[in-house]
């Protein structure tokens, strides 16, 4: 599986979820919740988004891109969502959040204007725990 999709808006989006629920079936759920809060952040927050999708050895490899203000580093410390009153005010962050805990590896980084996220799925590991 290859496939590149550039300005990712809602529809393109809803479309690859779709793509991806009848490709991985029974493990899809992670794979598209990460798509939909990802995409949908990129689609809401920045502009120019795209995503890279492909296979790598056993894994799933998606990379999203898109242009906009560096994404804050408090975003990416578990410690910032520790207590559950402060999960359910606090406004910002709470998708990266539960992405970082469904993927099985989670890589950001800002360069030039654009914010890279990279997310990895261990298909065959996902695949053998579901038999």
């Amino acid at each position: 599986m290859n496939l590149k999709i550039i300005n990712l808006d809602r529809k393109k989006l809803f479309i690859l979820m779709e793509k991806l629920r009848e490709r991985f079936d029974e493990i899809s759920h992670d794979i598209v919740l990460a798509v939909d809060e990802i995409g949908y952040n990129g689609i809401k927050h920045g502009k120019n988004v795209m995503v890279d999708i492909y296979l790598e050895n056993n894994f799933l490899v998606m990379v999203f891109e898109s242009e906009g203000i560096k994404i804050e580093d408090k975003y990416f410390r578990d410690s910032y969502y520790h207590s559950s009153n402060e999960m359910l005010t606090r406004e910002g962050g709470m998708g990266l959040y539960i992405t970082r805990k469904i993927v099985d590896e989670f890589n950001y980084s800002f360069s030039g204007n654009k914010n890279i996220i990279q997310i990895k799925f261990d298909i065959k590991k996902r695949q053998e725990a579901f038999k």
